[in-house]
């Protein structure tokens, strides 16, 4: 299984890839079933809360939005806490799923990617 997507920069139908909630939520994880996560190319994100409802799940670099400032929409009420949570659920499932999880790691990145 695919752990995960990356977004891209570009935008469809007026909306960027990141925070597009058709590309990550109703065709990649509700009509393809993808069960890993999405995250942004480098800088990709441009806000919090349509990001989040959109499906992306993890920032790169990690801080511009998801960092504190996904906290404070959270405790806002911005964004709801079962968002972060689903975000959440998806990066450790893929964490576990390959093994960065065990104590000691148990599977090598080449035994990973093949």
């Amino acid at each position: 299984d695919v752990a995960g997507v990356m977004c891209s920069y570009n935008r469809l139908h007026g909306d960027y890839a990141c925070e597009n909630k058709y590309l990550l939520t109703d065709l990649l994880k509700q009509d393809w079933k993808f069960k890993g996560f999405v995250l942004t190319d480098w800088g990709g994100a441009h806000s919090i809360a349509k990001a989040s409802a959109a499906g992306m799940d993890h920032e790169q670099p990690g801080w511009l939005f998801y960092g504190d400032d996904l906290k404070k929409a959270v405790e806002a009420g911005t964004v709801p806490q079962a968002e972060v949570d689903d975000h959440v659920h998806r990066i450790l499932r893929a964490m576990f799923a390959t093994g960065l999880m065990d104590d000691p790691v148990q599977r090598s990145v080449p035994d990973v990617l093949g």
